[in-house]
């Protein structure tokens, strides 16, 4: 007669298949926290690097730097722009664009959805709010510059920079750049009215969603 097998020997051979079950799927999400990381301190380098690299100059508190970028772009304080030459007008549109992402902390919310997604790198619905935000924030400054300068102005400076786009540069998630979006979303924004601050309230109320 064949005996059947223990049941504290079948139970520990679960637990033990449960611990290292447990164990790879720890180890999967670690990984992925690791490559989001690593990512983020890869775009800080080439960040910090154009800033050593450009040629510095003061405008109006902020910090403006000339360096080899096809976009302009903002980090912060840091307003860095292309060498390459720029009309007048176009330049004073970059700058008062990208003043106002500096003011409005939008390089905070970039980098606090980037740890997010380091965190939640498997739930989808944090890219959805990280594009949702990135949007919002650009149709707002679109919006509060065209009001300032005009829509004719504004959007003639979008079509001359988006010609200089350049794929690389979408590798940069942490900055705020002039021309980063598709700008035919932008240019039909710019005759609506775009949300308030107010959504980040609302999408705060999402976070024990996607936390779970």
């Amino acid at each position: 007669t064949i005996l059947p097998a223990k049941p504290t020997k079948v139970k520990a051979e679960k637990t033990q298949m449960s611990f290292a079950v447990n164990e790879l799927l720890i180890a999967m999400y670690l990984i992925g926290v690791f490559a989001f990381l690593t990512l983020i301190v890869k775009n800080l380098i080439t960040v910090i690097s154009l800033k050593h690299k450009g040629r510095k100059i003061n405008y109006q508190g902020y910090k403006l730097l000339l360096c080899d970028t096809q976009q302009p772009f903002s980090f912060f304080n840091l307003i860095f722009i292309s060498q390459e030459h720029l009309s007048r007008a176009d330049v004073h549109v970059i700058l008062k664009h990208e003043s106002i992402h500096s003011n409005q902390l939008h390089s905070l919310d970039a980098l606090l959805f980037e740890l997010l997604k380091a965190a939640l790198w498997f739930n989808p619905f944090v890219y959805y709010l990280s594009k949702q935000s990135r949007l919002n924030n650009e149709f707002l400054t679109d919006k509060i510059v065209t009001d300032q300068e005009g829509i004719e102005v504004y959007s003639n400076a979008l079509l001359n920079l988006g010609r200089k786009d350049s794929p690389a540069f979408h590798q940069l998630s942490l900055v705020n750049s002039f021309a980063l979006l598709s700008l035919k979303p932008r240019v039909m924004q710019l005759v609506k009215k775009p949300s308030d601050g107010k959504w980040k309230f609302s999408y705060l109320s999402f976070l024990p969603v996607i936390t779970v």
